[in-house]
């Protein structure tokens, strides 16, 4: 028994000198761009290439994020809600405020304030995620970002570069474009991933309404394959599920105010009812 473990334990070290050795060896430089205005130009070339005004308004979108989450976005009023560990758990927040949410457990709300805090950084957290690769090139333009034109195998290409905002400030993408300006797929220089510069493509786009176009596919270091699958946008979470289920999170936002019942408007004035005479009863002797 002890020999088969020192065996495992062996096969898991070579195992992971091969992954290291491998993105040292594969691992490529950050290239150098350069900035201005003829990079800005791109950028735009590449906005209008995937109808990037299309895209700001959509008032709520909905998808699958590989089968591990499950986001509900309401871009027009800026919340969001998460669905992940195979459903037992989500959580509503506020994007302009994330410590402003509501968590639940199995369809029951948590009360316990750590956990409640800690599930709901993790709601952004998945969100930060999960809508950038949704549509990063809505994003090209936020503040903080460096734009810069790449030559790239001989073509100049767009380099992204994000010193705020997300989880991961410092990340860099190279998009890779095509004649018209879209995306094909992108290298990226990322914290989280040991091998710099590693390929992702941008397969399978389709045309929300509206005429945004969004990648649904991408594929990884010619492995691994992310899938973004229950794909669907309305002008509001309404419109979207048929009812609005951030009620319960409004309530928590400063400034909150409840709906009033409507007054049902009469169209016409009452007509006029006579006077009843009140019955006289003789005294009673």
């Amino acid at each position: 028994m002890r020999k088969w473990f020192i065996r495992i334990l062996l096969g898991l070290g070579v195992l992971a000198l091969l992954v290291v050795g491998s993105c040292v060896i594969f691992s490529k430089s950050l290239p150098k761009g350069k900035t201005g205005p003829e990079a800005d130009k791109l950028a735009h070339a590449v906005e209008k290439a995937v109808n990037v005004k299309a895209w700001h308004k959509v008032g709520a979108i909905q998808w699958d994020f590989g089968g591990r989450h499950f986001l509900v976005w309401d871009k027009k009023r800026s919340l969001t809600k998460v669905t992940w560990g195979k459903g037992r758990l989500s959580a509503m927040i506020s994007l302009a405020n994330p410590k402003l949410g509501i968590a639940y457990q199995d369809g029951k709300p948590v009360n316990d304030a750590a956990i409640r805090e800690k599930m709901l950084g993790r709601a952004y957290a998945l969100w930060a995620n999960d809508s950038f690769w949704l549509n990063p090139l809505a994003k090209l333009f936020d503040k903080g970002v460096t734009r810069s034109i790449v030559k790239w195998e001989g073509k100049p290409q767009l380099m992204v570069s994000y010193s705020s905002g997300g989880v991961t400030p410092g990340d860099s993408y190279l998009f890779l474009l095509d004649d018209n300006k879209r995306p094909t797929g992108w290298r990226m220089w990322v914290k989280i991933l040991p091998l710099k510069g590693g390929y992702s493509s941008f397969i399978k786009w389709i045309t929300l309404p509206g005429g945004a176009q969004i990648s649904t596919q991408h594929k990884t270091l010619g492995l691994l394959k992310l899938k973004l699958t229950k794909i669907k946008s309305a002008d509001s979470t309404e419109a979207l599920l048929g009812e609005d289920v951030f009620a319960p999170l409004l309530k928590l936002l400063p400034g909150y105010k409840a709906p009033q019942p409507r007054r049902s408007s009469a169209t016409s004035r009452p007509t006029p009812q006579p006077a009843k005479r009140p019955t006289v009863r003789p005294p009673s002797r």
